[in-house]
């Protein structure tokens, strides 16, 4: 099974963007972009990754506000932090509430078999022996994370901005074994079609999926440039996570 993929961005209002495509995703959110959480997000959250380490009253209180809203939502909620801010101390960890406990280089002790690690680095997630979520400054599409598949890498978080300042559309050349940028009226011409049987027969967050599909191409064909911009950047999101699992 492929990794999680949670989706970065550098710029946080890209996630008001995302939240209006209309299908469930993943997002990695920082304490300093907390204010990115909005209704409208969490609505269109799957899973949900935020990093807390300091531990201070302010970010306990924010983390305790976030987790009860992801709950009533039904987002699974993974909380990156270190050993030493005790969350389970401040905070009821249940099944829809994971830990996940910042790697802290050579010799530090691994997590029990119910902790996942975070691991910045692509060779250490690789040969760590342990389950690790990935965090990396890199694009989700970068060919050293899109063809990793270890069983011990639960999920990865990368970047995605520039598929909201792009105009073109990702595709994943099996071929070639990578992704790449096609022209969108070349993608809505010759590979939308094939999208929309991929996705044939799909069930949950996939199936819903393909009912957004239709609707970009609708927007394509007979939208403005707002709706033309949404679709190319919504079939973007898409193709990348019919690499990855949701």
């Amino acid at each position: 099974m492929p990794p999680v993929l949670f989706l970065c961005l550098k710029d946080a209002g890209g996630f008001r963007i995302l939240s209006r495509l209309g299908f469930p995703m993943n997002y990695h959110i920082k304490y300093d972009q907390r204010d990115a959480i909005t209704r409208e997000v969490l609505l269109s959250a799957n899973r949900i990754a935020v990093e807390i380490y300091d531990r201070n009253e302010e970010e306990i209180n924010w983390l305790k506000r976030l987790v009860q809203k992801a709950r009533y939502h039904g987002i699974e909620t993974h909380i990156i932090t270190t050993g030493e801010a005790d969350i389970t101390s401040v905070l009821s960890v249940t099944d829809n509430i994971l830990l996940v406990y910042a790697h802290k280089g050579e010799g530090h002790r691994k997590p029990s078999n119910n902790k996942i690690l975070a691991v910045y680095d692509v060779d250490v997630a690789l040969d760590i022996g342990t389950k690790a979520h990935l965090i990396v400054n890199k694009n989700a599409w970068d060919p050293e994370i899109a063809g990793i598949s270890n069983q011990n890498v639960l999920a990865i978080s990368a970047y995605v901005d520039e598929l909201i300042t792009r105009d073109d559309v990702l595709i994943y050349d099996a071929e070639k074994g990578g992704f790449s940028f096609i022209d969108a009226s070349t993608y809505m011409d010759k590979y939308a079609e094939s999208m929309v049987k991929h996705l044939m027969g799909s069930e949950g967050v996939r199936s819903i999926m393909l009912s957004q599909v239709f609707r970009f191409i609708y927007e394509w064909k007979y939208g403005d440039e707002y709706d033309k911009k949404d679709a190319t950047i919504g079939l973007s999101i898409i193709n990348l996570y019919l690499h990855y699992e949701v």
